[in-house]
């Protein structure tokens, strides 16, 4: 029986995780960002993080219609901390989905979603 060489697993895991790819670096966001991602959330301590995030995507306080909040579990310790957010584009097709920790504010993830473009 032959064995798969640990290089190739390497490789092959490597060439995995590149399909997962997360959104662009955050951007710092100008204060009518932050407060329109604070009051759609209903007032977040995380909403400079996230509105950072948005600003990655070149988005403005005006492209933000709707933001919608659930809980994620965390896979390792079983709890809830980390939150996922949508943001529903204004006048154009497509979510922005934001996946961050509640307690410290840390950013896991982002990706476009249901047809989001960014340019």
């Amino acid at each position: 029986m032959r064995s798969i060489p640990a290089v190739a697993i390497l490789l092959a895991g490597t060439g995995l995780a590149a399909c997962v790819s997360s959104g662009p670096a955050p951007a710092t966001p100008d204060a009518a960002l932050v407060q329109t991602v604070d009051q759609m959330l209903g007032g977040n301590q995380c909403a400079p993080q996230i509105a950072g995030q948005l600003a990655g995507y070149r988005l403005t306080a005006a492209s933000l219609a709707s933001i919608y909040q659930q809980p994620v579990q965390d896979a390792y310790i079983r709890t809830f901390s980390q939150r996922q957010i949508w943001v529903k584009l204004a006048g154009r097709p497509g979510s922005v989905v934001v996946v961050y920790d509640r307690e410290s504010c840390r950013l896991i993830n982002s990706y476009g979603a249901d047809g989001a473009v960014f340019s």
